[in-house]
């Protein structure tokens, strides 16, 4: 009997992107709503969510089983996602673009991987996750004015993906009506919930005991509750308990973590090209 493949823990980690050009902004403004987001480490927290949220889309899921080596090698796809948005996000305009052409070569031959709205959908995924860890897990402000600046700022992220700017709802309330009808057309296929099964079981390297207890419980809690019941994944309320232990736990321990702990490296290291043009830093 083959040995079940384990997802090593350095899949959550990715290696920053070398420094770049000195004082190339990048594609996302730099010190804006979208780096306060996108530079916390606390983001891993919806990353399953987020996966699941994509596989909701059926050609996506459909993609995925049959086109992906999730079995074989079950961290790819975090990894590969965690490390283009940050690259996208923090890295100069050359960087930023490299990612756009690969992920467009990755899909060559993918039915359906040049939709715009299939691509609108998984940077959706990423927008709402993302927002939705911040404000609870994080417990920070996520405002009206804040997401409407958040989500002008991913624009150029989307467009790196291959997302036409005309596609874009053009403000946050837009896109928030765009997304409740786009989440009421989510469906959850047996190949969606195959790739999800696989990947919430999937033993870690090293191994972490109760973390699938843990993740299962922060999915349902971030998930739809339509969608975490396709998935299985029904918050009832032994999960509800340790979900919100989480976000409790999360939300203290942030403000006391120093920021090379806290924060992503490629932040830092942005931070770095923008000081040859004198540029400030986040603080």
């Amino acid at each position: 009997m083959t040995a079940r493949v384990r997802l090593p823990l350095r899949a959550a980690l990715p290696a920053p992107p070398p420094p770049g050009r000195p004082g190339d902004p990048g594609v996302v403004p730099p010190h804006g709503a979208a780096w306060a987001v996108l530079a916390e480490r606390a983001l891993l927290l919806g990353a399953p969510a987020a996966l699941l949220l994509q596989l909701a889309a059926p050609p996506v899921a459909a993609a995925v089983a049959v086109h992906s080596r999730f079995r074989e090698d079950p961290g790819h796809r975090l990894t590969a996602t965690l490390d283009a948005v940050l690259t996208v996000v923090f890295g100069d305009t050359e960087q930023a673009a490299a990612v756009g052409r690969h992920v467009g070569r990755r899909h060559t031959g993918v039915p359906r991987a040049d939709d715009p709205q299939l691509g609108l959908w998984v940077h959706a995924t990423l927008v709402r996750t993302a927002l939705d860890v911040t404000a609870r897990y994080l417990r920070r402000p996520v405002d009206e004015a804040f997401r409407e600046a958040y989500w002008r700022e991913t624009r150029p992220f989307a467009a790196a993906f291959g997302v036409p700017a005309e596609v874009l709802p053009p403000t946050a309330a837009a896109f928030d009506a765009w997304w409740d009808a786009a989440l009421a057309r989510a469906e959850v296929t047996p190949a969606a919930r195959e790739v999800a099964d696989h990947l919430l079981s999937t033993p870690t390297s090293p191994p972490l005991p109760g973390l699938g207890v843990v993740a299962r419980a922060v999915t349902a809690d971030l998930l739809p509750g339509h969608l975490a019941a396709e998935y299985g994944l029904v918050p009832g309320p032994g999960r509800r308990a340790l979900a919100a232990a989480v976000r409790g736990a999360t939300a203290t321990a942030r403000p006391l973590l120093p920021a090379r702990l806290a924060r992503w490296p490629h932040l830092a290291l942005a931070e770095q090209r923008l000081a040859a043009r004198g540029a400030p830093t986040m603080s």
